[in-house]
């Protein structure tokens, strides 16, 4: 056995070669480390994994709190450290992290006990200090000491001078300075202004504010909670401001612009607008120098930091701080790079997405919401392509109370976003899309929403679908064609008894069995209509149509209304009496009479003067109802347009009826419009045959 506990791996391999070679001349050898040795520790106090744990060899009070990660409330600068046999040490991790001290990071050996005990005041600085969002404490996720934080809430009447949410919080020893945050913060920038540093602390009578100087807070204890904002200089003399400029622009960024600048002076220094850009579109984000009163409703009115300004001409002046954002001069509705809101707002539409957009912003645009939103629950309609390239929408739900407030500014919109504000006692319809759109599924809508709404919601139709064969699906339109079907299969069985009690007076067996033959085409109808079933679909759907802007273009929707929108089917369907019914490839140009044709021609019963066609959307063209013109270029002439020598489209049905008067002795049987008006119905999908 050869120890070699506390030796390197080199140290050990010259002493296990110097022993072999006093055996065997020239002996060697190689050691290499299998596994170095774990060291088992006790970790106490405020922390999220207390009691025994095990650590690398080497390590050090990093390493074991990132394993035991610290809670909010535990200290990070006075870590008690008992070494075995020794005595307590207390270790600032504040200090190794931040300054590199190397004495609180030598590596813990086997038998430590480390101790949390709970934190010393925190205090959270803004403004402008130098380690504003870039202190990083990734080794000790979720620990006190919180850096660069997100939504961080500014103290009412506070608005710091650089981005709101900037902030970096500390912990502070017990008895020491509001200075000393300033110093952890990594201390001042170049432009801050240690005479106006201003201190929100909370009080039993509630927040108070004041304005202190850096000298002054030297001798000032900390409070747990303090708030502190160091702004920038604001003298007279100084003549130059900061501005950003955002969009169609040549060169975005931050320009330095003399005192009184105008929107043409800022442009000039960019470089001047790209080709897309519109002049006439140039908006202003500005931030207020105090707060002012905004009405959200009746009698309650509430602070406001920011505004949004335009569209703004050239000769605008611009103040410090302003970001200017060029639009392009796309029309909106053509842009990929929008966001809207709708429901109950001032102003709902579609709006650009501007960069680092968020729900506040768009609130602005749109005008603030009316008295009667419901503030607690509104919608946040977002499109997903998820891993196999589908769209789906997802539906969250946010608070706008916090938005409204100013606590928030709500998430960061992303394209083609939309925020829905519901109304109180707003009623909701449930509307469901199948079929080639972007995002199929089932949708929850305000009262109100049109189809063409609900299209733009849910991102459109894919490059295959077919909109002239949409089927629009109506709860209540259900009900209204079962009740047709009833008076249709009444109205049937009438002529089927009339025809029966005719059957009995003929005398010729011949003429008996082709009058039968035929009454039992009608029965046969009868059944089919007996056993149908309404879908409720309406016809004349044109989702190519349909207004953007216009309401009273556009269908309202209803509570369980369903729309299908198929696949382009490249062919037309000839039914009926044909010798061939079926399915044809359609092309561009053919009339029903060559398709009929291309069918082998009609039947011998089949009525030819009842023809009709029924078109991809439902709709449907007869003789009767076909009063236009079209060239003839057999007749070289322009002729009365019938169904017969209508141009077909893609998806169209042409169905040929039989004649319910013929049989081959000439014998005459009571007629009824019955069953042809039940073959529109099924062609056009209103009903549904359920058995045969």
């Amino acid at each position: 056995m050869v120890p070699v506990m506390g030796k390197t791996a080199m140290e050990a391999q010259v002493l296990v070669t110097n022993l072999l070679r006093s055996f065997l001349k020239n002996a060697g050898c190689v050691i290499g480390v299998e596994q170095s040795q774990a060291v088992p520790i006790l970790v106490t106090g405020e922390v999220r994994k207390a009691g025994p744990m095990v650590i690398p060899a080497g390590a050090g009070v990093v390493e074991a709190l990132s394993i035991a990660e610290v809670l909010d409330q535990g200290s990070l600068r006075q870590i008690r450290v008992t070494r075995p046999g020794g005595k307590p040490e207390m270790v600032d991790v504040y200090r190794i992290l931040l300054d590199g001290e190397l004495e609180g990071a030598k590596s813990l050996p086997s038998g430590t006990i480390v101790h949390v005990p709970l934190a010393g005041p925190h205090v959270l600085v803004f403004g402008s200090v130098r380690r504003a969002e870039r202190l990083s404490t990734a080794p000790l996720q979720g620990s006190g000491l919180q850096a660069g934080i997100a939504g961080v809430p500014r103290p009412a009447d506070l608005p710091p001078p650089k981005d709101q949410f900037a902030g970096v919080m500390v912990e502070l020893l017990p008895g020491q300075r509001l200075d000393e945050a300033i110093k952890l913060s990594g201390g001042m920038e170049m432009e801050a202004d240690p005479m106006q540093i201003r201190l929100a602390r909370e009080e039993d009578q509630g927040q108070l504010m004041s304005q202190w100087t850096l000298e002054q807070l030297a001798s000032m204890p900390a409070k747990s909670g303090d708030r502190l904002l160091v702004p920038e200089r604001t003298s007279i003399e100084r003549r130059w401001q900061k501005v950003q400029v955002l969009g169609s622009v040549r060169t975005p960024g931050l320009y330095p612009l003399p005192a009184k600048a105008r929107v043409q002076e800022l442009l000039e220094l960019t470089g001047g607008l790209l080709p897309e850009a519109d002049p006439d579109k140039i908006m202003i984000r500005r931030r207020l120098s105090k707060s002012q009163g905004v009405e959200l409703m009746e009698n309650i009115t509430l602070p406001a930091y920011e505004t949004l300004i335009g569209p703004v001409a050239m000769d605008a002046l611009i103040e410090p701080g302003d970001v200017v954002t060029v639009l392009p001069k796309t029309r909106l509705e053509d842009s990929t790079m929008w966001v809207a809101i709708s429901g109950a707002v001032l102003r709902p539409g579609k709006y650009p997405l501007l960069p680092g957009m968020r729900v506040w912003e768009l609130l602005l645009l749109a005008g603030d919401v009316q008295s009667d939103a419901r503030l607690e629950i509104t919608d946040l309609i977002r499109l997903k392509i998820d891993g196999e390239g589908r769209t789906n929408a997802e539906r969250s739900v946010i608070d706008l109370r916090p938005v409204i407030t100013g606590k928030d500014f709500g998430p960061l919109l992303k394209n083609q976003d939309q925020i829905v504000v519901r109304r109180r006692q707003d009623e909701r319809v449930k509307f469901t899309v199948m079929g080639e759109v972007s995002a199929p599924g089932e949708y929850i809508l305000p009262s109100g929403t049109t189809l063409g709404q609900a299209m733009r919601i849910i991102g459109g139709m894919t490059p295959r679908a077919f909109p002239q064969g949409a089927k629009f699906f109506r709860m209540a339109e259900k009900d209204i064609q079962n009740e047709h079907l009833r008076h249709l299969a009444e109205r049937l069985q009438s002529t089927v008894a009339v025809n029966e009690r005719q059957s009995a007076t003929i005398e010729s067996e011949k003429d008996q069995k082709d009058f039968e033959r035929t009454l039992n085409v009608q029965r046969a109808e009868l059944t089919r209509i007996q056993t149908a079933t309404a879908t409720g679909r309406l016809s004349g759907i044109r989702l190519n149509e349909l207004s953007t802007e216009d309401k009273t273009q556009d269908l309202l929707l209803a509570d369980g209304d369903r729309i299908e929108i198929p696949i382009r089917p490249g062919s037309i369907r000839i039914l009926g009496e044909v010798n061939t019914p079926g399915s044809l490839i359609w092309s561009d140009g053919i009339r029903p009479e060559q398709a009929i044709a291309l069918s082998g021609g009609f039947t011998r019963q089949a009525d030819k003067d009842l023809m009709f066609v029924v078109k991809a959307d439902g709709s449907v063209v007869s003789n009767e109802n076909s009063s236009g013109v079209s060239w003839d270029p057999r007749q070289r002439r322009y002729v009365r347009s019938r169904a017969g020598s209508l141009v077909l489209a893609e998806g169209d049905a042409v169905i040929v009826p039989p004649d319910l008067r013929y049989t081959p002795s000439n014998l005459s049987l009571l007629r009824d419009w019955t069953q042809v008006l039940f073959q529109i119905a099924a062609t056009a999908g209103t009903v549904a045959v359920l058995a045969r």
